[in-house]
């Protein structure tokens, strides 16, 4: 998690063209737009913002508009720009995976969060903007939802973005689904902030997890902006080349990054020149589930989920005290203890050799896992799902002489 404070008028520093009105701007020298001089706010109906990526044009006309899956509720969101045009800190909060993170980048000034937050001050020039970056790459929304209230929501952010279209698992369609209800529940417990969803893309053009979080967003009203429903029609007739938006097999480039600026920002502007304010709502009641609104991770000292004994793991303590364990000796036990609607155990690949764990929960085994897998994302396996919480004893025994680690134990009270 980063937090970074963006004046207005910074400028950004790598080439990407821009065209307000006539005028072609580069960002190697110029901000993102050049606003007209205002009290409070610029007019939004005063830009023509026009991006070109690989000689494809990207405007905020009629293109841009199919990245609006839906515009969702703005009450919130004028309540955010309210308090944008008065002036002073304005915080925006980011919560995803490793697109969030920034990965693809060629560094922090020019992942799309950043740009985002520079140039925001174009539709509101008396506010000074703060990037709160909860991105963490190789994660899902289910350890998303787990980390949250910590990581984001406790430096109280005025406007939230979520983005997790690439990492989860489609096939799980309800800890998929669950999962990021579980995000947008306690994102939208402050009446005062807005939450928008933003789907990335896959180097498939690939549209099930963002079919899936469609589905919770339009329950709560979200506004939906994708990436995909602009870039893959492009990339599928030939008109732009895929390796033109990726940096690797995953991520954006800087050109890709901006553009999700673009749209975000496209999304306000358009949003602001309507000028009509929806009425206001109440949470919705829940979909799908509320078992990951109140996830949480093992910290020390909690007395829910609790270390009940201990034969050679070894336990660290991380950011926000978070718990992890690690094996290092074949026969290692470690017996947890949990009073909890849901326990998940995180974790990655720790050594070249493939180690193994047993994990017992009661009496019943329900798994072997094994610390190797494709790939370097953190692997979420949840050992159980009540309702309502029972009490039940875990056991983890290491079955090899090499490194297991469990990165993090997520429960639910």
């Amino acid at each position: 998690m980063r937090s970074t404070t963006l004046t207005p008028g910074f400028l950004a520093q790598r080439a990407v063209y821009l065209v307000l009105a006539a005028a072609t701007l580069s960002l190697a020298s110029c901000s993102l737009f050049s606003p007209q001089k205002s009290s409070s706010a610029v007019s939004p109906a005063a830009y023509d913002t026009t991006l070109n990526i690989a000689d494809a044009v990207f405007r905020n006309d009629t293109g841009i508009a199919r990245s609006v899956v839906s515009k969702g509720n703005n009450n919130r969101l004028w309540k955010f720009f309210e308090k944008a045009r008065a002036g002073g800190t304005v915080r925006i909060g980011f919560v995803g995976g490793s697109v969030t993170g920034g990965a693809g980048a060629s560094d922090l000034q020019h992942d799309f969060a950043s740009i985002f937050c520079r140039h925001a001050s174009a539709l509101f020039p008396n506010a000074a903007f703060e990037q709160i970056n909860a991105g963490v790459g190789g994660t899902n929304s289910t350890f998303g939802a787990s980390r949250v209230r910590d990581d984001l929501l406790s430096h109280d952010p005025d406007l939230v973005v979520v983005e997790f279209a690439v990492n989860d698992d489609p096939a799980d369609t309800f800890t998929t689904m669950a999962s990021m209800e579980g995000i947008v529940r306690q994102c939208l417990q402050n009446p005062e902030v807005p939450v928008l969803m933003l789907f990335y893309m896959n180097r498939t053009g690939d549209t099930a997890d963002q079919h899936l979080h469609a589905i919770i967003g339009e329950h709560y009203g979200l506004p939906l902006i994708s990436y995909r429903n602009v870039c893959w029609p492009l990339v599928a007739s030939g008109a732009i080349p895929l390796d033109s938006l990726f940096a690797d097999s995953i991520h954006p480039n800087n050109r890709g990054h901006q553009l999700l600026a673009f749209l975000l920002l496209c999304f306000l502007s358009n949003t602001l020149g309507e000028n009509s304010v929806d009425p206001g709502v109440p949470v919705a009641t829940t979909l799908v589930s509320d078992v990951y609104e109140r996830a949480t991770c093992m910290k020390g000292g909690d007395s829910l989920v609790r270390i009940a004994a201990d034969t050679g793991w070894t336990e660290t303590l991380g950011d926000f005290n978070r718990c992890a364990f690690q094996s290092l000796r074949s026969g290692d036990t470690l017996l947890i203890s949990a009073h909890a609607r849901q326990l998940t155990i995180g974790y990655q690949l720790s050594t070249v050799t493939t180690s193994r764990v047993q994990i017992v929960v009661d009496s019943a085994a329900a798994d072997t896992l094994w610390s190797s897998f494709p790939g370097s994302w953190m692997h979420l396996q949840r050992l159980y799902l009540d309702d309502p919480a029972l009490t039940h004893k875990i056991r983890f025994t290491s079955l090899d002489s090499d490194t297991f680690a469990i990165d993090y134990v997520l429960y639910t009270p």
